[in-house]
């Protein structure tokens, strides 16, 4: 299971490297480098991401489609993974001419990196279902996975600002740093679509080989039935809205507190550094405890430290927050994933119809609703606050609570609604069961 695990993480390793690197860097390339007015830029951006939430329940239900027909969620990884190692570097380009022709080649090559983005994550997010059927090895996939991705975000994050700096400020030097990661990228998903195979535990179900509009209605159907997964979908709202306040702020919070001012890397760092380190030990407490008590641990251990970070005084202190908090959020994607892989087996027994991707698509786009929402409370927050800070001359302390006091309240909700998560190992295996002919 050891193999498996490394070959499926090496998949977020690429996904992780795509969007890390268009979050960080994209808006920068549009205004700085290649001249697109703020507002404009900002649109286009928007536009992708509004594409990204409407085409993600449709590249799901046309996953489960093809794994029905028996074109596997692997060689649909392997079949796009090309594609959008391109369309990465096709953002980090530009074309000389107008205004008009620079936004619209902007605009088309977004909507292409999005595209073959969605492809290529909804059957990955999938994999789970179809790879084990044993919720500890399900424990074991997502862990390789959260480690994957912070390699992946912590190379990008780092090695792109280098290649900019050695090769100009031009948009040469971006394409090039781009050309470097949509290799590596290409390569690592290439490695989990062809090195993984699907070893056929899990039952096709011939009924998701319908039209798009009648396979989201067999998702809602689903859904309805499917406590458990309601309860998931509870974790993950109320979690992202914390997770991403706590990221939104952070450097925020490092720029305004003096006493980081030599240490902001290694603040801006801490956290992923910490759940890399911590993804693996979270399978280990789930299977001495249980799942649910392994992420309800998790979470209260994150929420206090965030806490913390409100009175802290010294470097050491926020440091030691960051740590703690990054070591205690690990375990929201290594059990929530493979929760929710569960919570697929257990809707099949409940409603005779298998929602693979379908079901991880919805979490998808919950996930990044409630994101975005915890960016714009961020920033109002930010926008009305703000100017009253100032005046009672603690620039800080929007910063602080942001960091600390609002994501806290969120982890703490996201604690009592996975408190109540009824699917433990004894009832999936009940369900697994059930499954086999």
């Amino acid at each position: 299971m050891m193999k498996t695990s490394v070959l499926y993480g090496a998949g977020d390793v690429a996904f992780v490297i795509f969007w890390q690197g268009a979050a960080l860097f994209l808006l920068y390339f549009y205004t700085d480098i290649v001249g697109l007015p703020p507002l404009l830029a900002g649109g286009v951006i928007l536009l992708g991401l509004i594409w990204d939430g409407v085409t993600d329940p449709v590249f799901a239900a046309l996953a489960d489609r093809k794994m029905a027909q028996g074109f596997g969620y692997l060689k649909m990884i392997s079949l796009i993974a090309p594609i959008i190692g391109i369309s990465y570097v096709l953002l980090f380009t530009s074309l000389d001419g107008p205004l008009w022709l620079k936004a619209g080649w902007a605009l088309l090559t977004h909507l292409a990196f999005r595209t073959a983005f969605g492809l290529a994550s909804m059957p990955y997010n999938a994999l789970p279902t179809r790879l084990s059927l044993q919720s500890s090895h399900r424990d074991m996939l997502t862990a390789a996975r959260v480690v994957g991705a912070g390699l992946g975000g912590l190379s990008v994050a780092i090695a792109t600002p280098l290649i900019v700096a050695a090769f100009g400020t031009g948009v040469t030097s971006y394409t090039l740093a781009a050309g470097l990661f949509g290799v590596v990228g290409t390569g690592a998903l290439l490695t989990t679509g062809r090195g993984l195979t699907d070893p056929g535990v899990a039952p096709l179900t011939p009924e998701a080989d319908t039209p798009v509009h009648l396979a989201l209605l067999g998702l809602v159907r689903s859904v309805k039935a499917n406590r458990p997964f309601q309860l998931l979908l509870g974790v993950m709202v109320t979690a992202m809205l914390g997770f991403g306040a706590f990221t939104t702020s952070l450097v925020y919070f490092v720029n305004a507190s003096p006493m980081m001012a030599d240490l902001a890397p290694a603040a801006l760092a801490a956290p992923t550094l910490a759940s890399i380190l911590a993804a693996p030990v979270w399978p280990v407490i789930a299977r001495l405890k249980s799942r649910r008590a392994a992420l309800v641990s998790g979470i209260l251990i994150a929420a206090i430290a965030l806490t913390s970070l409100l009175a802290a005084n010294s470097a050491l202190m926020v440091l030691t927050g960051l740590v703690v908090a990054g070591a205690g959020l690990a375990v929201i994607p290594v059990m929530l994933w493979s929760m929710t892989a569960d919570t697929v087996d257990h809707g099949h027994v409940l409603t005779g119809e298998r929602v693979e991707a379908r079901a991880f698509g919805l979490m998808t786009l919950v996930q990044k609703i409630a994101s975005g929402i915890a960016v714009l409370i961020v920033a109002a927050g930010f926008t009305f606050f703000e100017p009253a800070a100032v005046q009672a001359e603690t620039p800080a302390l929007i910063a602080r609570v942001f960091i600390s006091v609002f994501p806290a309240a969120c982890l703490i909700l996201t604690a009592w609604i996975a408190s109540r998560y009824p699917l433990e190992a004894r009832t999936h295996a009940d369900a697994v069961k059930a499954l086999q002919p």
